[in-house]
Parts: structure tokens; sequence; C-alpha cells
């Protein structure tokens, strides 16, 4: 029964969908969306001795990427963005100390609606993370308790785990002009978590603040 009713709603949407799209005002944007977290986007899921004796610092990092939209009506706007963060964070235990530099990927698709008539208009919305990555290199240098000596050692830092499904709620304002976009808002992402002990897990709710700027062009 199921199946025979979303046959018939596919075939609804192509019979009816080009034409209804084909009245409807669709504007085009691409920018660039960059921003600031509200505090440190990774966490140890340490436990028990290993929790005790290490430590970790975090470094807070700014973020940017592009952005692409597709806008309906003048309302309702489907996003796509690539967010770039480099990460750094240390982890250390005894007289060993593993650096770690690398980068971090995002990439939410979300849907937001417009609200009110202007210039200056409240906008909100939310959407999922399709998919992230975390990689770099990790720099362990260990020190001799007696000489003093230190050793480095580099190797690839590249995480198994992966904290998808992630869900993203976005709100703000958009201010237009023309057509330049500005859209400053407040974006909480909320990340599934790790079943296991790692040094650096994404954060299980992310709040981060950001500004948007993009050229949009109409069909």
């Amino acid at each position: 029964m199921l199946g025979r009713l979303a046959i018939v709603a596919w075939g609804l949407m192509l019979c009816i969908g080009p034409r209804l799209f084909a009245q409807m005002p669709i504007d085009f944007e691409f920018g660039v969306r960059a921003g600031v977290p509200f505090d440190v986007g990774l966490e140890s899921t340490l436990v028990g001795a290993l929790s005790i004796y290490t430590r970790q610092t975090y470094d807070r990092s700014a973020f940017a990427g592009p952005t692409f939209g597709v806008t309906l009506n003048h309302r309702v706007t489907v996003q796509f963005d690539a967010i770039y963060k480099p990460i750094r964070f240390q982890n250390s235990v005894s007289s060993t100390v593993d650096t770690t530099r690398g980068s971090s990927w995002e990439f939410p698709l979300t849907a937001i609606y417009r609200f009110g008539r202007g210039s200056i208009r409240p906008y909100g919305g939310g959407g999922t993370v399709l998919r992230e990555r975390i990689s770099g290199t990790t720099e362990n240098e260990t020190t001799d308790a007696r000489t003093g000596t230190k050793t480095l050692r580099v190797s690839p830092y590249s995480p198994f785990f992966h904290q998808t499904p992630a869900f993203v709620i976005d709100g703000g304002l958009e201010w237009s002009r023309g057509h330049l976009l500005i859209r400053p808002g407040v974006r909480y992402t909320h990340w599934s978590s790790v079943n296991q002990p790692v040094i650096a897990a994404r954060t299980s709710n992310q709040f981060d603040c950001l500004v948007g700027f993009s050229f949009r062009g109409g069909k």
C-alpha cells in the first residue's frame, strides 16, 4: 500500500512539479560563510585511569567556507555549505606530548524560511550534516627522564569514527541590498556521540556565531 502511494506521489510531482516551479520565482546564491564557535569544538571521551593520568588542551578556531543556495518564491532557501575549521590539540601523559594539527570539514544541508517583508527579515530553519571529516598529523615528543633527550616522531592522524547523523538548527537576520545578501546568525549542531574512548571528538552540542555574504541572481 505504501509503495503504491509513493509511486502516485512521485507521479504527481513529475507532472505538476515542472509547471509549479516554472511559475515560481527562483533565485540562485553563491557566497561564503565565516564565524567562530562559542566554545571549544572538541572534547575527550576518555574514562577511568586514562582520563586521570592524561591531559588534553584544545584550541578554539575560527571557520569559513563556500555556500550555495536555491531560493523559491523569495521565501524558502535550500542551502549547502562546506565548512573548514583548522584544528589543534595536545594530549600529554608523563614525559610524552602529542600535538595534532589538521583540518575539519563539515558539509551541512539546510532549509531556511524568511519571515516578513522588507530588506531586513528574520530567518530560521534546520537540516542535517551530510558528511564530516577530520584529518591531520600528530607530532609525538618523548623526553628521556634520565638524559633529557627529546625524540620526535610525526605520523598521520585520521580518526576512524564518524559522528553522523548530525542535526542543524539555523537562525538569524537577513539584510538584502540589490544582489548582495548579508546573514548574521547562530547555528546549533547536535553531533552523534562516540561509543569508544578517544582523545578528541566533536562536542555533542556545538554553537557557532557566523555571518554569510552571498550574491543572488534570479532565473
